[in-house]
């Protein structure tokens, strides 16, 4: 997308919808200026609206002819709006025929920004409306795997009742148990050990999401939880025997409190059998 033509009356359009000033913007737009106008940044009036939270303003413009589907660099208005974390805003656009799945260059989609904000209603609408439950940014991730980075468990578990891959990994390998526990998330962990996340799966590095736990976030609630469920699954896989105990039997405890000379440090030995000490200096008089 080139650099766009500004119009020389473009600025007063901008100011009024960031101002909510609806009877200038009505009347700018009737002095002939174009509704989709654009500024130097590619956006529009419409988008400033969605960035903005102008709702009142949005609608003017909508009325007036907007794109609600217009795209820029940044995305369209329901993009621009959800990464703001307009959930209303992005609701109206909804309302209004945007697109579910407009384009962008880093392949963001509004539900994964949903998810990520914890908007279930939203991402619930998104997908009855066609959005894919376990669409890609350019790295690899999916909306459940922003849900479990911020900790949006309610999201999370939408998401999985309506078929995400549990395990879907990105570009790093990273999962979304991976994204949870490095940030901290106990409620998400839970949840994804619940519906079968891989406990032991490894990243490009090699790394567990309990080891990332105790590296990033360093949550003990995190932390336990991976560590419980990896405990149980390699006992799970050894055949569930009893328990490994390290209290040494009274063979074990004989051998290794003996006065052999390779027991240096022997507990047996008494006092008696220890060499004297020397005889302290006196003290200078």
């Amino acid at each position: 997308m080139g650099m766009p033509k500004l119009d020389p009356r473009m600025p007063d359009l901008f100011l009024a919808v960031g101002r909510n000033d609806g009877a200038a913007v009505r009347s700018i737009l009737k002095s002939g200026v174009p509704v989709d106008t654009r500024n130097f940044l590619g956006i529009t009036p419409l988008m400033w609206a969605a960035i903005s939270d102008r709702t009142e303003m949005a609608k003017i413009l909508i009325e007036a002819g907007a794109q609600v589907n217009a795209e820029s660099p940044f995305g369209a208005p329901l993009t621009e709006a959800e990464a703001e974390g307009h959930e209303g805003m992005a609701s109206l656009l909804l309302d209004h025929g945007a697109d579910v799945e407009p384009p962008r260059q880093d392949r963001i989609v509004p539900l994964m920004l949903a998810a990520g904000h914890g908007h279930t209603d939203l991402v619930r609408r998104l997908l009855d409306k066609g959005a894919k439950v376990d669409a890609r940014n350019n790295d690899g991730a999916t909306a459940l795997a922003y849900a479990a980075r911020f900790g949006q468990v309610e999201t999370a578990r939408l998401l999985l009742e309506k078929g995400a891959a549990v395990d879907a990994a990105d570009s790093r390998k990273w999962t979304p148990l991976m994204y949870a526990a490095a940030n901290g998330r106990p409620a998400v962990v839970d949840l994804l050990l619940q519906k079968g996340a891989q406990v032991d799966a490894r990243d490009a590095e090699e790394r567990t999401p309990l080891l990332l736990a105790v590296s990033y976030s360093g949550d003990l609630d995190t932390s336990g939880g991976c560590w419980r469920k990896a405990r149980m699954r390699r006992r799970r896989i050894s055949g569930g025997g009893p328990r490994r105990t390290w209290r040494r039997s009274g063979a074990a405890r004989a051998r290794r409190t003996s006065s052999s000379p390779t027991a240096p440090f022997s507990r047996a030995r008494s006092r008696a059998d220890a060499p004297p000490r020397p005889a302290r200096r006196p003290c200078a008089g």
